[in-house]
């Protein structure tokens, strides 16, 4: 039915390597899976004239995009219904250390354990949680602003903290997002604003708004600081700096960073012009471009997508169930979003994920975990910082030909 994807970049193997093996397994296996299930819903009649579309159409366009076509329809079983099903699976498992924490916000705990808790946490858990409450009624407020209501801006902050947990929990595992791209959240606003039947502002901007808050909020920037900031507290704790610095230095960043490019931006518009800031120029249009009921009504598959989503959460907490409880089991729910969600499948990450695979097998199996710890990961972080120094020289290099050709 289709050409599978390859990626073919050793950077993404690189980073894969330092992956657990058993998400690694998953990714290829549920890729493999995939594959045959496609292929025998094709045989079967479904997905009727995809082969008449061409590269990324048959990703999503009309009606038989294998992401938004019966009987499947991955956008919803894969990256929303088992990213979602994660999330209550996480919830669920640590519903006690939750708990915990809250009791230390309000003075539940003894001074011993929050003394504990202070020497390792950038801020006291009471001031985290104000924090988390002041900036969600700042949010609400501010969506509140662009004629959004509050349910819908309710769920503006539910739909992004369950998409942006669960992708920063894949990046700190795996080093690539799931899930992301394909437009596969917008299915729960639609049900709170009537499908699109007589839209009205409110309906336009929040369409517009569920791009990058609820379906792309890692690579669209909107929480992108959450996994950035999660990685600076792990460089921190490796390399023993106090999380309280790390603290103080990113509020001090996200306060001043968003003023200095807003200001920068507005006088680099004034002064070269829109289209000669260097920036994709494509990029400059009006959000509402495109937002329309007839083309909101693919995403995040066409009616009815309901039953996929309970399946894709079902699925991913019986995944979940099988390989806490059993050690022998080896899949896991990320390694099925590794292996369906959008843009894993339009990179190919599946030949990465099973080189990764075998070269990290074959290192376990030959020297252990003392040949991976002690030569494995040291070659594999070489092998990434080689290809950084390339990109940093070739660039360099690019640059100066473009204008002096040699």
């Amino acid at each position: 039915m289709n050409q599978p994807q390859l990626n073919k970049d050793p950077a993404v193997g690189a980073i894969f390597y330092l992956a657990p093996l058993n998400i690694l397994f998953g990714a290829w296996f549920w890729y493999l899976t995939f594959a045959i299930l496609m292929q025998v819903a094709f045989t079967m009649g479904y997905y009727t004239g995809i082969t008449d579309y061409s590269g990324c159409g048959r990703v999503w366009c009309g009606t038989t995009g294998y992401r938004v076509g019966e009987p499947f329809k991955w956008n919803v079983f894969s990256s929303a219904g088992v990213a979602t099903g994660i999330f209550i699976g996480y919830i669920i498992l640590n519903w006690r250390y939750l708990a915990e924490t809250f009791n230390a916000a309000i003075g539940k705990i003894g001074k011993d354990k929050l003394m504990e808790f202070d020497k390792t946490e950038p801020t006291s858990y009471r001031n985290a949680y104000l924090m988390i409450g002041g900036s969600t009624v700042l949010l609400i407020a501010l969506i509140m602003m662009n004629e959004v209501g509050f349910p819908a801006a309710l769920l503006f902050i539910i739909t992004n903290v369950i998409t942006s947990l669960v992708g920063a929990r894949a990046y700190s595992l795996v080093g690539f997002v799931v899930p992301e791209g394909t437009s596969y959240y917008y299915g729960p606003m639609k049900v709170l604003l009537n499908g699109g039947a007589n839209p009205n502002s409110e309906w336009f901007v929040a369409m517009s708004l569920s791009q990058s808050i609820s379906c792309e909020p890692i690579t669209a920037s909107v929480s992108f600081p959450l996994v950035s900031s999660l990685a600076s507290y792990q460089m921190a704790s490796v390399n023993k700096v106090s999380t309280k610095s790390v603290l103080k230095i990113m509020l001090f960043i996200s306060i001043l960073a968003p003023l200095l490019s807003l200001i920068g931006a507005i006088w680099g518009f004034y002064t070269f012009g829109t289209t000669k800031m260097p920036w994709i120029t494509g990029v400059w249009y009006s959000k509402y471009e495109g937002v329309t009921p007839d083309a909101i009504a693919r995403w995040p598959a066409h009616e009815p997508w309901w039953p996929q989503m309970i399946a894709g959460i079902a699925f991913a907490g019986a995944l979940s169930f099988l390989h806490a409880r059993f050690a022998w089991f080896p899949l896991e729910p990320i390694g099925f979003l590794l292996a369906t969600d959008g843009h894993a499948l339009i990179e190919g990450i599946w030949t990465m994920t099973l080189a990764a695979w075998v070269l990290k097998t074959i290192t376990l199996r030959v020297g252990g975990s003392k040949l991976y710890e002690g030569t494995g990961i040291p070659a594999a972080i070489g092998f990434i910082i080689g290809l950084i120094i390339i990109t940093i020289v070739g660039g360099a290099i690019l640059f100066i030909r473009f204008f002096y050709p040699f």
